[in-house]
């Protein structure tokens, strides 16, 4: 492989196998007459997994520029940081697919799009040759949730964060501790403690408030 001399990583990809990643290799600059030795860093592939669908509107229409996710659904940091696949976007067709996923997990597809509500499928297991092709998730409109915060003299609070998370039993699958939160983009502070929270999933919520 030609690169420019540094600490560069080094990734193995290929059809049906789990992807092989090398960090922190060490890249120097060519000797003249210098043999290269390719055993120094070596890429095992083992087999692995595909994970592929759609994603759908409200309308049951193909939803194209969605942000799909691939994370371990036992919500594992270490796990989702050497398992979890990058998200990416569908594409004219609402379709996306993650290839080389590493076997013996299972994990949790998250598709999201602004104005919508979230949508997690999962937990899929995932072995040796798996091709799990037929996933289709549909993103409904979410829910508005419009409030107004004050002291007992009807003064409106300023200066405040607002934090909205599932109560037990909502916890989002495949995600680790502190990430089950609503997105803090859906929470819009409009002044004189005002807030709007946008594109709700249905459930019940536990609302926190902390002082800027």
């Amino acid at each position: 492989i030609d690169c420019a001399a540094g600490i560069v990583v080094v990734e193995a990809i290929a059809p049906g196998k789990a992807r092989a990643r090398l960090d922190r290799v060490v890249a120097k600059p060519a000797v003249p007459g210098e043999e290269r030795n390719p055993d120094a860093n070596t890429l095992y592939l083992q087999p692995g997994g595909r994970i592929a669908g759609r994603v759908l509107g409200p309308e049951g229409k193909p939803l194209a520029d969605a942000i799909v996710m691939a994370t371990p659904s036992d919500g594992s940091l270490f796990a989702m940081m050497r398992e979890g696949r990058g998200a990416q976007r569908t594409d004219a067709d609402g379709k996306f697919a993650f290839d080389g996923i590493v076997a013996g997990n299972k994990y949790t597809v998250r598709a999201t799009k602004e104005g919508l509500a979230a949508r997690d499928e999962g937990p899929i297991p995932v072995e040796a040759g798996t091709d799990r092709g037929d996933l289709e998730l549909k993103l409904e409109a979410g829910a508005l949730l419009a409030f107004r915060l004050v002291t007992a003299q009807d003064v409106p609070v300023k200066s405040v964060e607002a934090r909205l998370s599932p109560q037990s039993g909502g916890r989002r699958r495949g995600m680790a501790f502190g990430a089950n939160d609503v997105d803090q983009d859906k929470i819009v502070a409009l002044g004189d403690g005002k807030f709007l929270i946008r594109a709700l999933d249905g459930g019940t919520f536990d609302l926190t408030l902390q002082p800027q």
